[in-house]
């Protein structure tokens, strides 16, 4: 019961982050604005209503303790579920100063999943580099923050892979702790900060589709984290 509390409440955690960061920006247009009808507006409101659906979804999933049924998997274009989750977490980028590159493969065929799956992957990758990218700029205010992200195909002996990548310039993570990131509850945050839950949470969902999540890091430097998938996998 412990392990499924913290994990419900990381899964509430993110999305309400991402509202309170569209929120956040919303106040400030208001600020500059005498009326509320701006294009700016109307978008930041949509993201806001889809996080919305996204938090009733996992409470629906939760309370029925229920796998996704089949119908929800589905084909789809993963660059524009990528495209949609750096929408997401725009408000932390800009506070923040990141510099922000996209190297996306815009041939990739659709891939068979459910997308929510996918999302919250790339979600979890994201923040967490910016949470570590905001922790070094506390230590080094003067430092150029930059977040890379990519989609490609790659091929492994018969098998086509799809690859989505998350790369910052973050605090890094030190060889010892890179034993242990995906163990249940294990987490270099501070207390209150994160449940420890997040890279475990994910790559369960990537073994799911017969995947994985594969991690790389230089402390002090950089962090890499790379979402496998295989094209072709009847899910």
């Amino acid at each position: 019961m412990g392990q499924l509390t913290a994990q419900f409440a990381h899964e509430i955690g993110t999305p309400l982050n991402a509202m309170g960061g569209h929120l956040q920006l919303l106040q400030d247009d208001f600020r500059r604005s005498n009326f509320p009808g701006s294009a700016g507006w109307l978008n930041r409101t949509g993201i806001i209503g889809d996080q919305l659906e996204k938090i009733a979804d996992i409470v629906k999933s939760f309370l029925h303790s229920t796998a996704k049924p089949p119908s929800q998997h589905q084909l789809f274009d993963v660059n524009q579920v990528l495209e949609k989750t750096l929408g997401i977490v725009s408000p932390r980028i800009e506070a923040l100063g990141v510099r922000l590159e996209k190297s996306i493969d815009r041939q990739l065929g659709p891939v068979r999943a459910v997308p929510l799956d996918i999302e919250q992957i790339l979600l979890n990758l994201l923040n967490n580099s910016l949470d570590s990218i905001q922790h070094k700029q506390h230590a080094n205010p003067g430092f150029a923050a930059k977040l890379e992200v990519f989609s490609r195909m790659r091929k492994g002996g018969l098998q086509e892979w799809l690859e989505l990548g998350v790369t910052d310039n973050g605090e890094g993570i030190s060889k010892d702790h890179l034993r242990d990131v995906f163990k249940p509850f294990f987490t270099t945050k501070a207390a209150g900060e994160g449940t420890g839950l997040g890279l475990t949470i994910c790559q369960e969902i990537a073994r799911k589709y017969r995947g994985k999540l594969e991690i790389d890091s230089k402390e002090g430097a950089w962090t890499r984290v790379v979402l496998q998938l295989p094209y072709g996998v009847n899910t």
